[in-house]
């Protein structure tokens, strides 16, 4: 099992430890794809996507996704029944590196709002993990066409996320 599925079911015990307390815990996933310089929702079916917008707002109380469906889930086998249904709907194709290259980047969001139990506490977390494509260079991987695109769109991205990851180291 990998970090995700094993944070899943540490998440999902707890949840079910704060319930046995009284407390009210929901659990719920989204699941995004960033592909050739669009946000897809890989909880919708891939006909839908064209009339699906998705829209990211950032403000001063986090990242908020707009038009993005959400699951529900309650047990580790709906969280991973869910990350196997969006893993489906994930861009792969072959280069001549990897047969099996990703052509976008995934992200995966758990939200936890809990509340009441033994101490009445509120709770509202999320988190995120991101499965990124990997850099590739146009000479090793001879991709063209469509895939030439893609690669200009996953290493432009990169690009984008190293910087404004130094920007933020250098802030602290």
């Amino acid at each position: 099992q990998g970090i995700l599925q094993r944070m899943l079911g540490d998440m999902c015990e707890e949840a079910a430890k704060l319930r046995s307390e009284g407390s009210e815990v929901r659990l719920s996933i989204q699941m995004l794809k960033v592909y050739n310089e669009s946000i897809r929702d890989l909880l919708v079916d891939k006909k839908k996507w064209d009339s699906n917008s998705i829209k990211t707002r950032v403000l001063p109380t986090g990242v908020t996704i707009v038009g993005a469906s959400e699951r529900i889930v309650e047990h580790v086998d709906d969280c991973l029944k869910t990350l196997a249904e969006g893993q489906k709907r994930l861009t792969v194709a072959a280069t001549k590196m990897n047969p099996t290259s990703s052509r976008g980047h995934m992200v995966f969001k758990l939200t936890i709002d809990k509340s009441g139990g033994i101490d009445m506490h509120k709770l509202h977390a999320e988190i995120y993990f991101a499965d990124l494509a990997g850099h590739e260079n146009i000479k090793t991987t001879a991709v063209e066409g469509q895939r030439l695109e893609e690669l200009k769109n996953i290493n432009r991205s990169l690009m984008y996320l190293q910087r404004a990851m130094s920007d933020m180291a250098k802030q602290t």
